[in-house]
């Protein structure tokens, strides 16, 4: 499933503010938007969901060692 932040939530594009905002934080020091820590685990919960769906399994996060498994 797909969605379109303008097109079904007459909304504007996030992703060109958030790249905007870690460009001019990298290159000129302004804060980031959202802490790196949080960024980092909502990328691991995507990245996670994609590989279950593809390999048809459970997978299983262990955030204190920073690994995965496959049910």
């Amino acid at each position: 499933m797909h969605f379109d932040a303008r097109k079904d939530f007459n909304e504007t594009n996030s992703t060109n503010d958030h790249i905007k905002n870690f460009i001019d934080a990298v290159a000129h020091g302004e804060k980031l938007n959202c802490p790196v820590e949080l960024g980092h685990e909502a990328a691991i919960t995507g990245h996670l969901a994609t590989m279950a769906l593809r390999k048809e399994k459970k997978v299983f996060w262990n955030q204190g060692e920073g690994t995965y498994h496959f049910g």
